[in-house]
């Protein structure tokens, strides 16, 4: 079963890169998911559970990658923003 973590994160300067906003969401509020790890990106990092990405933080907000269904409407529901969405893929800013 993997849980669903709805939380609000960011920090001013949106596209600088934030190690401290990092190791805050991976090692400190995601440390009780499964094999979490992150790898760097072009201005963030990938993160990812069991290999499989699930989030991104991109600059210094925290997004998810939720496909469709009753996540998706529920994050908008909540005044999340979508950040791409190609049909396929989507990514929430939460």
């Amino acid at each position: 079963m993997k849980p669903n973590i709805l939380v609000v994160l960011s920090r001013n300067n949106f596209m600088k890169k934030d190690a401290s906003f990092h190791d805050f969401v991976v090692y400190d509020l995601m440390n009780r998911l499964p094999n979490i790890t992150s790898r760097p990106m072009m201005s963030g990092w990938c993160i990812y559970s069991d290999k499989i990405p699930f989030a991104a933080i991109i600059g210094n907000q925290l997004f998810f990658k939720v496909k469709s269904g009753e996540v998706k409407e529920e994050l908008k529901s909540l005044g999340s923003t979508q950040f791409m969405d190609n049909g396929v893929r989507s990514l929430f800013m939460i």
